[in-house]
């Protein structure tokens, strides 16, 4: 199948999910679901994949034209096989730039999946994006080492994928945010009445106690290890 039938395919469902399911469809979900796809319309209606602009006319004229190969050749003055194989070509191309299973992934519900392939390959992915704010700043910007070899690698890749914005947000989910945010505030605010608190958390950051530490002489109300 054309991958330009099966984008078309894919809205037509979603949208059909919608007027069949109601109020009952995760309407936030679907709503994301036509967001990735309307973006990788207005991709393909952008016709940067293409590099010749005559490929690109046809193959418009062949969109506009409900897949009409008869006409489309005519109106071109060239046969049908041949403007078969430019479909043919234009349709591999851009499937390769979307992501062959970047469709199937949308309609499979995981859109993470799907939205970074789309991205990785029409070139508009920002892995900075990935990482919490600053942190690929303070390891000074990224340069290119052919002498670096992948399989010693293991320990540097672990850290980068520790310091991730998904790593971070699955962690947050596994505590509790109102005693972060009091901590933060111990931490952060200048209130006197935690003047003691402060210093022993302001250690514990600094990494010269641990966290077991830290609450050990809070609650002995000592400042002193």
């Amino acid at each position: 199948m054309l991958i330009f039938k099966k984008i078309e395919d894919a809205v037509r469902m979603v949208k059909q999910d919608v007027a069949i399911l109601g109020v009952q469809t995760n309407t936030d979900h679907t709503a994301e679901k036509l967001k990735l796809l309307q973006s990788i319309i207005a991709y393909v209606n952008s016709y940067e994949w293409l590099s010749h602009e005559t490929s690109r006319k046809k193959l418009k004229a062949f969109l506009q034209s409900r897949y009409n190969y008869e006409m489309v050749a005519a109106e071109f003055n060239v046969s049908v096989k041949s403007l078969y194989v430019t479909v043919s070509y234009a349709s591999d191309r851009l499937e390769k730039r979307i992501g062959t299973k970047t469709i199937d992934l949308i309609l499979a519900d995981d859109l993470e999946t799907a939205e970074r392939e789309f991205l990785l390959g029409t070139g508009k992915y920002t892995p900075t994006n990935l990482f919490i704010s600053g942190m690929v700043e303070a390891l000074n910007p990224p340069v290119k080492d052919s002498g670096v070899d992948f399989s010693t690698c293991e320990r540097e890749l672990k850290f980068l994928s520790s310091i991730t914005k998904k790593r971070f947000n699955q962690i947050v989910k596994q505590l509790n945010i109102t005693k972060i945010r009091h901590l933060l505030y111990i931490l952060l605010q200048n209130d006197s009445t935690y003047l003691a608190e402060r210093s022993i958390l302001a250690r514990c950051m600094d990494g010269e106690v641990d966290a077991k530490e830290a609450i050990r002489l809070i609650q002995a109300e000592s400042i002193y290890s």
